[in-house]
C-alpha cells in the first residue's frame, strides 16, 4: 500500500510560507556576546559556523552540517553532547541546540546544574537572545496599524513595556502624535539586557523608565534625555513588581513583546484587564492559551497585516543567516519576517464586515474529514453560502472573520479524533491532532491546522 502524502491546497501552502510551519531560522539563537555565570562557568550561544560541527551519522567526516530541523532551541541529547565535546578550538559542554546555533558552557564542571537553573531572568535572557525576539519594529509598520485606533487613545495612559525609549519607534510614534491623539501620559520601560548600543552611554546595562506628558516644542520627537530617563531598581522585566505597578495605571498597552514569552505576556494583559495592541507571530493563534481568546471574541487580528512578510531592524551583533536579510548604507541590519500579525482587543472600522460568499455547496467539491464531521474548505473565498454545518477553513480565515456571521467552534487541535479509530497504521502520517482527508486509495493525507466554523445565519 502506498504511503500517504500531504498535498496542501493554495491557502495551506500560503500558511506554510507565512510561518504556520515554523521556518528554520525562527528558532535560531544568535550569539549576543554576553554570558551568564552558572556553576562556575559561562553560558554562550555560538553560531554553528564557528564550530565546524559534524553531526552524528550525518555526512562525511569534516563536513559542515546544520542541526536537525527543529524550529525551537532544545537541550542537547547525550549523543549530541558527546559528538560535540571536542568541536572547534577546544573541549566544551553543549547545553542546548538551535537550528544554526548551540549553547555551550565554558569553564564549568556540571551542565546539569545549569540547565536546571530556571530563574525568571535566565528565561528572559534566553528569549531576548532568540532571533524572533530581537526585532525593532519599523515606523511604517506602526503607522499603518495605529491609524485605525485614534479614538481609543484620547485622555489615556499608553504603556510600552518592552521598549527602550532611545531606540523604540513605538516611543517615537506616540511622542510625535501625543497632542493629536490627546494622550494623558506615555510610559516606556525596557529590559536591561536590551541592545546596549542603543542606550545612552550612562545607561549601558541598566533598565530604564521614561514618562512623558507632552509639551515638546515644535513638530518633533522629544529627546528622551530631555524628558529624563530614570533607572529602575530591578531588571525591567515586564513581570517585575515595578513593571506591574506601571501596568496597573496604564489604559492601553502597545508594544512588540518577546515572541518566546508571548503566551505569558498575553496572560498578564488579561489578568489585569487591559486594552492592548501587540505584535506577534500568527502561529500564536494555535497555542492552547491563545485560541480560546479568539474563539470567545476577546482577541482578534488587527487590520493592517493580512499576508506577506515585514522588515524589522535587528541589533548590530545579529547574524544575518536568514534569507531576505540586508544591510543598509549606514550598516544597520534588517531581516524580513513571515507570519507577523497584530493582536488586539481594540475595535476598528470594518471588523464586523461580513464576507461576500459566492460559492454554493456541492458534496464532491467539499469532502469530509475522516476523523471529524466537518467539510473541508480549501480557501476562505470558497466558503459555501448555503452550508450550515461545521466547516474546516484555513487559519488565515481569521484575517476576515466576522463574529456576527460565523461562530468559531474550535480547531483541528481541539476537535480532531484519533486516526487509530478510523484507519490502520501506515495509511496516514502520524503526528499531533490534525484533520485527515481520504486520498481515495485507502490512505489519508494530513492537513495543516484548521479553524472550524459554522454559519450563524443558517
Amino acid at each position: 500500500m502506498k504511503s500517504s502524502r500531504v498535498r496542501g491546497d493554495k491557502d495551506e501552502i500560503t500558511e506554510a510560507k507565512a510561518g504556520l510551519v515554523e521556518p528554520e531560522e525562527r528558532g535560531c539563537l544568535a550569539d549576543r556576546g554576553r554570558g551568564g555565570s552558572r556553576a562556575g562557568g559561562e553560558i554562550r550561544w555560538v553560531p554553528l559556523v564557528e564550530k565546524k560541527v559534524v553531526w552524528p551519522g550525518r555526512g562525511p567526516s569534516g563536513a559542515l552540517r546544520r542541526a536537525p530541523r527543529d524550529p525551537r532551541p532544545r537541550f542537547a541529547s547525550p549523543r549530541e553532547r558527546a559528538a560535540l565535546a571536542t568541536a572547534g578550538t577546544g573541549p566544551l559542554q553543549v547545553l542546548a541546540l538551535g537550528p544554526t546555533c548551540l549553547c555551550e558552557l565554558v569553564g564549568g564542571s556540571d551542565y546539569r546544574s545549569v540547565v536546571t537553573t530556571t530563574t525568571r531572568n535566565l528565561d528572559l535572557r534566553e528569549a531576548r537572545r532568540a532571533k524572533a525576539d530581537e526585532f525593532y519594529t519599523s515606523m511604517n509598520v506602526i503607522e499603518l496599524e495605529l491609524q485605525h485606533y485614534a479614538r481609543h487613545f484620547e485622555d489615556k495612559i499608553v504603556y510600552c513595556n518592552c521598549d527602550d525609549p532611545q531606540s523604540s519607534n513605538f516611543f517615537r510614534y506616540f511622542a510625535l502624535n501625543f497632542e493629536r491623539l490627546g494622550l494623558k501620559k506615555l510610559i516606556t520601560t525596557c529590559y536591561r539586557d536590551s541592545d546596549t548600543s542603543q542606550l545612552a552611554r550612562s545607561y549601558p546595562t541598566r533598565a530604564v523608565r521614561l514618562e512623558y506628558t507632552g509639551g515638546a516644542k515644535g513638530n518633533r520627537v522629544p529627546d528622551p534625555r530631555e524628558i529624563g530617563l530614570a533607572d529602575l531598581s530591578g531588571d525591567g522585566d515586564f513581570r517585575s513588581d515595578e513593571a506591574l505597578a506601571l501596568l496597573r495605571q496604564a489604559d492601553v498597552i502597545v508594544t512588540n513583546p518577546p515572541f518566546s514569552l508571548f503566551r505569558e505576556f498575553v496572560s498578564q494583559l488579561f489578568e489585569f484587564q487591559k486594552k492592548f495592541l501587540i505584535l506577534g507571530n500568527m502561529n500564536a493563534l494555535t497555542y492552547k492559551e491563545i485560541f480560546p481568546l479568539f474563539q470567545s471574541d476577546r482577541m482578534w487580528y488587527g487590520p493592517s497585516i493580512r499576508s506577506g512578510d515585514r522588515e524589522f531592524r535587528v541589533p548590530d551583533d545579529y547574524p544575518l543567516f536568514a534569507a531576505g536579510s540586508r544591510l543598509d548604507a549606514d550598516g544597520n541590519k534588517y531581516v524580513r519576517v513571515k507570519g507577523v500579525r497584530w493582536f488586539t482587543n481594540l475595535e476598528y472600522e470594518g471588523r464586523h464586515d461580513e464576507l461576500d460568499l459566492q460559492m454554493t455547496y456541492r458534496a464532491h467539491l467539499y469532502p469530509k474529514y475522516a476523523n471529524f464531521d466537518a467539510i473541508h474548505v480549501g480557501r476562505t473565498k470558497h466558503i459555501p453560502v448555503d452550508y450550515g454545518g461545521p466547516m474546516g477553513v484555513p487559519i488565515s480565515y481569521l484575517d476576515k472573520h466576522s463574529p456576527a456571521q460565523f461562530e468559531i467552534l474550535g480547531s483541528s487541535k481541539t476537535l480532531a479524533g484519533p486516526m487509530t479509530d478510523v484507519a490502520k497504521r501506515g495509511t496516514y502520517q502520524q503526528g499531533g491532532p490534525r484533520f485527515y482527508l481520504p486520498n481515495g486509495d485507502g490512505t489519508y493525507r494530513r492537513m495543516y491546522d484548521r479553524i472550524v466554523i459554522r454559519n450563524k445565519q443558517l
